[in-house]
């Protein structure tokens, strides 16, 4: 072998080294690691009920992907990719609900409470509350503070699909009469006082399926944009490929996921203006129009969307230069025509805006101070979560697919190439993404999808199914083993519990009607100081109407039971905050544990054990209906506690 083919070698050795290396050692630190995996909680623990379902989805989805892809040449009608574009998108639906398994036992009902959960999001909360939507974005500003998570920092497009959602649901009366019934238990997490109607209710439904499909449909651009410049086999490869990440699969009810489809859609009508102007005589205008009005849907959306502008704009600058080093117009003629389009697109930009400010008294640099405010908050070391935004997202898109986009794509499309790598490098150096995780920057997925497909589209079948093999093993274990976020335990499934034979039995009740029933309680009688200890509620709603308030539940170990000093304090929502006494269902026994340490100064003797509920929004006590002792609604519990010695 000559030197130079040795070179060769050795180069194209290190090429796929840096492209599946990453990806294995990641996957490598997934499986092995303890508790915490660059900066997420990592599951101690699966089942093959978790990870069998998205196993069995991922495998039926690379095999269609094989079957579409080598079924089509650049000569298939645009019928059959229609028909195929179609199969991937359901296919996707079914890889989000088999991702959800993973950590829901009922995925459908899982996706749909996270959908009402103020946790999750909030803007089911905010949106389906709306009576008017000009009296809203007109006061949005002002209100903003109280709006819970997220819509008190994000601008208020996400709360007004959830208003629409509920206006829609309101004009199906008997259809929502008839759904109400079944998914109020699904929406107990949405905790403030205001009863939901059925059209509420519903609402939440037709918002969650609004997600979905914002988020799926992102195929569709995906495949036009990259036809334009890559072929149809690498516009198809690219869609199959975007809807496997885990930017897809891991968020199923966040709006996050729905961002791509203006990124991608702007960078589509950005080559079909480049294109068209290569042609005097098509419309131009339009598309300039359609690209500014799509940068201010993003904004409107939430601020931290800004780097929306860097995509799109770095991607038309750098064509503009390709378009002008090959164009034989003349000069004077060309810069009309891009005048013409700069114009256009700040004009669909001011267009918007002055809708929302003229026409319904909206604020947007209120909302933009607000957002900026209380959004922004978070203090960690600088370097670490400097380069933790962009590693995040790479790991969320595929590290494999990431190598290829960055290392390769350069000359073939160095406008795409630069508006993926720039605009990320810029904000992890600057930090401008001020310690938020890749999930917010999902906007980039498609950029280097559609780059990777692009490359793999060329190469031999071995390499690509290496490639595409190692990719979905590293997000299928990424899925698999991170723990993002808890939404709470699922109502429907929480089983009655049965009460233990060393149960302290108590005739307590809570709330005006005596809805709230404590059966009883089990408690160590003796302790020491600095021991630590755990009490078990036994709680029972006995109504047949949902409670309208979230209580959290206090433990106070105190002397006298005017609690004016305490050795203990406990106070935590319901089994272990994972369940609301709004999600409380009636006639369900519910074992509920708290702990609280004595204090290490306590002097021996007997303490009374206090128990109450408070809003956590008011900090009012639930008032006690029922009790053999209570003072400012604590309760004593009938057996004291003993601290000896």
């Amino acid at each position: 072998m000559t030197s130079r083919a040795m070179k060769t070698r050795a180069a194209r050795l290190l090429f796929w080294g840096v492209v599946l290396g990453p990806a294995l050692v990641y996957t490598a630190a997934l499986i092995l690691g303890q508790q915490r995996v660059l900066g997420w909680e990592r599951a101690q623990s699966i089942t093959l009920a978790q990870v069998v379902p998205l196993a069995l989805a991922y495998v039926i989805y690379v095999l269609m992907g094989h079957l579409l892809f080598n079924g089509t040449t650049e000569q298939t009608s645009r019928k059959t990719i229609g028909l195929y574009l179609t199969a991937l998108f359901v296919a996707g639906i079914g890889l989000q609900i088999a991702a959800t398994a993973v950590v829901e036992p009922y995925p459908l009902r899982g996706i749909l409470q996270r959908q009402y959960s103020q946790f999750s999001s909030g803007y089911f909360t905010v949106g389906a509350r709306i009576d008017n939507a000009a009296t809203f974005l007109a006061d949005f500003v002002q209100n903003a503070p109280n709006y819970p998570i997220h819509p008190r920092f994000n601008p208020p497009a996400l709360p007004l699909v959830f208003w629409f959602s509920t206006r829609v649901a309101e004009v199906l009366g008997p259809l929502s009469a008839s759904l109400g019934p079944i998914l109020r238990p699904l929406a107990c997490f949405d905790e403030f006082p205001t009863p939901l109607s059925d059209g509420q209710i519903v609402g939440g439904l037709i918002g969650g399926l609004i997600e979905i499909v914002l988020a799926t449909v992102v195929i569709f651009p995906l495949y036009s944009f990259t036809k334009r410049w890559a072929g149809q086999r690498a516009a198809l490869l690219a869609a199959w490929l975007y809807l496997a990440t885990a930017c897809v699969l891991m968020w199923v009810s966040r709006f996050n996921r729905a961002y791509p489809l203006i990124v991608i859609t702007g960078l589509w009508l950005c080559e079909l203006l480049v294109q068209r102007l290569q042609h005097p005589g098509k419309p131009r205008f339009v598309p300039a129009l359609l690209i500014g009005l799509l940068l201010a849907l993003g904004l409107f959306c939430t601020v931290a969307n800004a780097p929306m502008f860097a995509i799109i704009g770095l991607y038309l600058a750098v064509r503009m230069w390709q378009h002008r080093a090959s164009n034989v117009l003349p000069q004077r003629y060309e810069l009309v025509q891009w005048s013409l389009q700069l114009v256009g697109m700040a004009a669909g930009f001011v267009l918007f805006w002055a809708v929302l400010v003229i026409g319904f008294g909206y604020d947007p640099i209120g909302t933009y101070r607000a957002s900026m405010n209380q959004h922004f908050t978070l203090d960690r070391p600088y370097w670490p979560w400097a380069l933790f935004s962009a590693l995040d997202i790479f790991n969320f898109i595929g590290l494999p697919l990431v190598a290829i986009a960055v290392l390769t794509m350069w000359r073939k499309q160095p406008a795409l190439a630069a508006a993926f790598i720039v605009p990320i490098a810029i904000l992890s150096i600057t930090r401008l993404a001020h310690d938020e995780t890749g999930r917010l920057l999902m906007y980039f997925a498609p950029l280097a999808v559609a780059l990777a497909a692009s490359y793999l589209s060329t190469q031999s079948m071995p390499i690509r199914t290496v490639v595409i093999g190692v990719t979905i093993l590293q997000l299928f274990t990424h899925i698999a083993l991170l723990r993002v976020i808890s939404y709470g335990t699922e109502p429907l499934v929480v089983p009655s519990a049965t009460l233990p034979t060393d149960l302290v039995p108590t005739n307590i009740r809570f709330e005006r009607d005596g809805e709230i029933e404590l059966l009883g309680y089990t408690l160590k009688p003796t302790l020491k100081p600095g021991d630590t200890a755990d009490i078990t509620y036994y709680w029972k709603l006995d109504s047949t109407e949902p409670l309208s308030h979230s209580y959290k539940i206090f433990t106070h170990v105190a002397p006298t039971l005017a609690d004016e000093t305490r050795i203990g304090n406990a106070d935590g929502k319901p089994l272990n905050w994972a369940l609301p006494t709004t999600c409380w269902r009636p006639g369900v026994v519910l074992r509920d544990t708290h702990s609280f340490t004595v204090d290490a100064n306590a002097a021996p003797g007997d303490y009374l054990v206090l128990v109450g509920l408070y809003s956590e929004f008011t900090n009012e006590r639930a008032f006690v209906n029922t009790a053999q002792r209570a003072m400012n609604n604590a309760v004593e519990l009938p057996q004291k506690l003993a601290v000896e010695k």
